[in-house]
């Protein structure tokens, strides 16, 4: 028997205190103010783009082609950019600043807007069709 290992009972080890490490301060007003100004400048991108498009065809009725043709791709370059900022804008700041209730609201109102811009654009294809279907005339 003296060849025999000596059994020894497994050691049990105490559980360790679980290490929490501090949360970190937020600054919730410092948050707001970011969220609430890319809003800020998401809305005013979107209403320029759209004063700058009917700026662009009333423009347009009114000067001779040579200058409305350079005036022209100006404004109609300038209101496709921000109207693609502002979305971009409202989305960065939806996604960054998730507790923000202005840029949900911001969020919703433009994709209300992109949809009912949508249907309207199916409404007015729908009755050319239609129109044309019914003007008997040949071809």
């Amino acid at each position: 028997m003296d060849n025999q290992p000596t059994y020894y009972e497994p050691v049990q080890q105490e559980p360790a205190m679980p290490v929490t490490a501090a949360m970190p301060q937020v600054d919730y007003a410092a948050r707001k103010k970011k969220a609430d100004l890319l809003c800020y400048i998401s809305l005013g991108l979107y209403a320029a783009s759209i004063v700058s498009a009917i700026v662009t065809y009333v423009y347009s009725a009114f000067v001779n082609y040579e200058t409305q043709n350079i005036i022209f791709k100006i404004l109609s370059a300038f209101s496709s950019v921000a109207f693609e900022a502002a979305w971009v804008l409202v989305i960065v700041a939806r996604a960054k600043f998730r507790e923000n209730r202005f840029a949900k609201i911001l969020l919703w109102v433009y994709i209300a807007m992109a949809i009912t811009v949508a249907v309207i654009l199916i409404a007015i294809i729908a009755y050319c069709v239609y129109t044309c279907a019914t003007c008997h005339m040949p071809g």
